[in-house]
């Protein structure tokens, strides 16, 4: 069994977040490398809009908890997905949702 690493899950969002959001019967049994090699060169394909941020985050989820589960079940001794982050509805990474110092000081001194 192949060795899966953290920069390959990251390699993978990175191909979701350019994977068609709608595709025809035919495209959709090509194999992922063949259909995105042809997502420039195909009309079809090239009109489409991408995944939205969410179905990006269902797969990153999913990828994570199966990982998840080989963990707890003893398969696998790490999680690779676990440092990974899902992508926010503007596109960009989920931000930190710890206050500042500056900030926290503010909300100790209005109490």
């Amino acid at each position: 069994m192949k060795l899966i690493r953290r920069a390959e899950i990251i390699s993978f969002k990175e191909l979701l977040q350019e994977y068609p959001s709608y595709m025809s019967n035919a495209n959709r049994l090509l194999p992922l490398g063949e259909l995105m090699a042809k997502r420039w060169t195909d009309e079809d394909l090239i009109k489409r809009e991408n995944l939205s941020p969410a179905s990006v985050n269902k797969h990153l989820t999913a990828i994570h908890a199966m990982f998840a589960y080989g963990l707890v079940n003893e398969k696998v001794s790490a999680n690779p997905a676990s440092m990974v982050k899902v992508i926010n509805a503007s596109g960009g990474t989920t931000r930190d949702r710890s206050f500042t110092d500056d900030q926290a000081s503010k909300i100790l001194a209005s109490i």
